[in-house]
Order: C-alpha cells, then structure tokens, then sequence
C-alpha cells in the first residue's frame, strides 16, 4: 500500500481544547470555562467543536468520555 493512502495521525489536543473539555466534563457552561480560561464563550465553543472534529465524534459528551474515560460501573 503506498505511503500516501494512509491518513497522518490526529494531532494532539491542545492545553486549552483539554481545558474546555474538562470544564465540560465537570458540567460546566460555556460561559462559565470561558470567565475561568479568561477567553469568549465563543472560543470556548470554537474549541469544543475543534475537539469533535479531531476525534471524529458528534458530541462533546462523547469527546470527553473518549478523553477522560468513562465512571467506573458500581
């Protein structure tokens, strides 16, 4: 198979996309990761969705699960 088919590896993500999505993951709004990270809630989205895009998901829910695993079953 030559080289050029094969897809590079998705880059990391970067402090901040982890950021939102870990405000995210601790049910926080947009508004309020946005006053912590001191950016616009806009950006927050904006990372967020880059967030999606990179791991190939529709929802951050799914995003963070992939990131941050999922809670352990009882």
């Amino acid at each position: 198979m030559p080289q050029d088919d094969l897809k590079p590896p998705a880059r990391e993500l970067t402090q901040l996309q982890l950021d939102c999505l870990a405000g995210f993951w601790n049910r926080k709004t947009a508004k309020r990761i946005a006053t912590e990270q001191n950016i616009s809630e806009a950006w927050v989205n904006k990372n967020l969705l880059g967030v999606r895009r990179q791991l190939n998901v529709n929802s951050s829910a799914e995003a963070a699960a992939i990131v941050f695993g999922t809670k352990a079953e009882s």
